[in-house]
């Protein structure tokens, strides 16, 4: 069982520009009063955090940048509940590689670990990471969520990579390659923002580096090797993928983000 995530959080937001000029995007309002300053509205990383919380994540490390030290705040603000956070450091805009890099040296380096991506919510019930969990194959492998793009999430979300995949039992997916996309294209399957890491990711990543720095456009590289030796798997999701970290898409997931909202606010503590 996965008990550690990682959340990089330390990207400028500059899609959501103006919303970012001020606030960083993890901290934008989420739920039907979204207005700024709304007392009852959710910042957007509550989503992720849900999704931690409902896979049963021990320790999360969330990566930001020092200009956030709002969210940092918020972060310290806790608790929540079994959830325990740790906070990272990029003092740059390095990339994701490594960022997740920074997140693991906190989290001791575990071999097996889930990353979430802030930018994206899943309704209507913040489950997608346990999805994967109960439908991951068992051994070493590194298990995406998948969704099918239509062409109202087509106007709503920014580019992922296209995966293609041959079915295995019920949601599970073989992944035989992914493909890096210039457009979403309607009835196309699609990467999301939870995905699994067993042991294979990290030694597949070492061999592609040679000892140099993380830097994120290996990371296909990677995913190649994991696929071609059968090891690179997906599981297609319920319900509806919102990508938070483009206007429109944030602007949906602001109205409609309510199930995870009434369970914060029930009670944060046991919203798992």
């Amino acid at each position: 069982m996965i008990t550690c995530a990682v959340i990089p959080a330390a990207g400028l937001g500059t899609r959501l520009r103006p919303l970012t000029a001020t606030t960083p995007k993890e901290l934008l309002p989420l739920g039907a009063s979204h207005a700024q300053g709304d007392a009852g509205a959710l910042p957007a990383i509550a989503g992720a955090l849900l999704e931690a919380q409902a896979a049963g994540i021990e320790r999360v490390a969330v990566v930001i940048s020092p200009r956030k030290e709002a969210l940092r705040a918020w972060l310290e603000s806790g608790p929540f509940g079994a959830l325990e956070i740790h906070i990272a450091l990029q003092p740059e805009p390095l990339g994701v590689l490594d960022a997740v890099a920074r997140g693991l040296a906190l989290l001791n380096d575990p071999e097996a670990f889930a990353v979430l991506y802030p930018d994206y919510l899943h309704l209507p019930d913040q489950r997608a990471l346990s999805q994967l969990a109960l439908h991951a194959p068992e051994g070493d492998a590194v298990v995406f969520g998948l969704t099918e793009v239509t062409e109202a999430s087509a106007a709503r979300s920014g580019l992922t990579a296209r995966a293609i995949t041959a079915p295995l039992a019920g949601p599970l997916r073989r992944i035989v390659a992914l493909e890096a996309t210039g457009a979403l294209e309607p009835g196309a399957v699609h990467t999301t923002f939870a995905e699994l890491r067993g042991p294979c990711y990290a030694a597949a990543l070492d061999r592609t580096l040679h000892g140099a720095s993380p830097r994120d456009g290996v990371h296909l590289e990677v995913l190649g090797e994991l696929a071609r030796r059968g090891l690179l798997f997906g599981v297609m999701l319920d319900g509806d993928i919102l990508d938070l970290g483009v206007m429109a898409g944030y602007e949906d997931a602001a109205r409609r983000f309510e199930a995870g909202a009434a369970r914060w606010r029930a009670d944060p503590r046991e919203s798992s």
